[in-house]
């Protein structure tokens, strides 16, 4: 339920029901509101279209896969980036726990992004390995 603002009425930090404080409602078509004013500004809206158009990345299953052991220095870096990109996750809720505190936790933010990283790593490679081996025997 849209409604207009009386013209002697301006207050807006006033709080009530808008009967009481003088707006009264519009009963008519609300295309008036959203046209053009007269000097040329329009308030922004989905129709202006502000974010540039660009097609979805074309993300599949193929894309989800587990590294392959097939070339063991390319499996090897595989899991070290997936052990580098979650330790670099990890750092950003630790360092806004470390901005409520007034003790210097540098060492804990460290020790948790190292161990949060080798983790992912070693368990991305062990459960590379085990995947492949478990393929490999169903053949």
């Amino acid at each position: 339920m849209p409604y207009r603002v009386a013209k002697d009425e301006q207050r807006m930090h006033d709080v009530g029901r808008p009967e009481e404080l003088g707006y009264e409602r519009i009963d008519g078509p609300l295309e008036s509101l959203f046209d053009p004013a007269e000097d040329g500004w329009d308030r922004p809206s989905i129709k202006l279209n502000t974010h540039p158009l660009h097609p979805f990345p074309d993300l599949g299953p193929a894309d989800l896969l587990l590294p392959s052991n097939a070339n063991k220095l390319r499996f090897v870096l595989d899991c070290l980036a997936v052990g580098l990109a979650m330790a670099l996750l990890s750092y950003f809720p630790l360092l806004l726990i470390s901005w409520t505190q007034t003790r210097d936790l540098s060492s804990w933010i460290y020790g948790t992004m190292t161990t949060v990283g080798a983790g992912s790593a070693l368990l991305l490679f062990v459960v590379a390995i085990t995947e492949e081996r478990r393929f490999r025997a169903e053949l």
